[in-house]
């Protein structure tokens, strides 16, 4: 019996949350930290390429990018190993969302420029482990790490460390959903397809 195809695998993931909004919309609002009543409600998808503000820059692509409807841009990548390079490239892609939205406005008024930018969230699916501990959801901010309080905000990372997924731990018992897309990421290869025989069309991640 062949295995279902692996949601994991870079393509697949790309397809799934790259072509079904309401696919993507769920699962945005099951990780990210969003207030009661500033849920995602609609998206638009952009152009997963990064292009830089300068032409010294280098181009870098991501699997999913897309705005909401408050203007909020997201960053929703898939990656088989957490590597320093990785690491790098999920500051460099947020910081480029951040950066292309002042291109898009007034360039004679850069107080309102700065006023009008909106938050960007990097939501990182990692499918090994890089951190000590049992702790599977991080949610990275820039802020002095002795006083919580005091935070640069406007750009958030939540990293997902699947290999470590146990649903007891999960704390925000108001977002049961995603345990269900957890369970989908991680436990999909202990199913098996009933119908047919053949390859599970399984390839390596990026």
């Amino acid at each position: 019996m062949a295995k279902y195809l692996d949601p994991k695998v870079d393509f697949l993931f790309k397809k799934i949350f790259g072509e079904n909004k309401e696919l993507l919309i769920s699962f945005l609002n099951s990780f990210l930290p969003l207030e009661d009543g500033r849920e995602v409600m609609e998206i638009e998808y952009l152009s997963p390429e990064m292009v830089p503000a300068t032409p010294l820059g280098k181009n870098s692509t991501v699997d999913v990018r897309c705005t909401d409807n408050h203007g909020r841009a997201f960053i929703v990548e898939m990656q088989s190993e957490w590597t320093n390079i990785f690491r790098k490239r999920l500051i460099v892609n947020g910081s480029k969302a951040i950066i292309r939205q002042m291109d898009k406005k007034s360039v004679k008024d850069e107080a309102k420029q700065f006023q009008n930018l909106q938050p960007v969230y990097v939501l990182a699916a990692v499918n090994s482990t890089f951190s000590d501990g049992n702790e599977w959801y991080h949610l990275l901010k820039i802020m002095n790490p002795k006083n919580h309080a005091v935070v640069l905000d406007g750009l958030e990372f939540i990293l997902l460390e699947l290999p470590k997924f146990n649903p007891e731990t999960w704390s925000l018992a108001h977002k049961k959903l995603a345990i269900l897309w957890l369970r989908f990421l991680k436990e999909i290869d202990g199913y098996h397809n009933v119908v047919g025989n053949g390859g599970s069309g399984r390839a390596n991640t990026k």
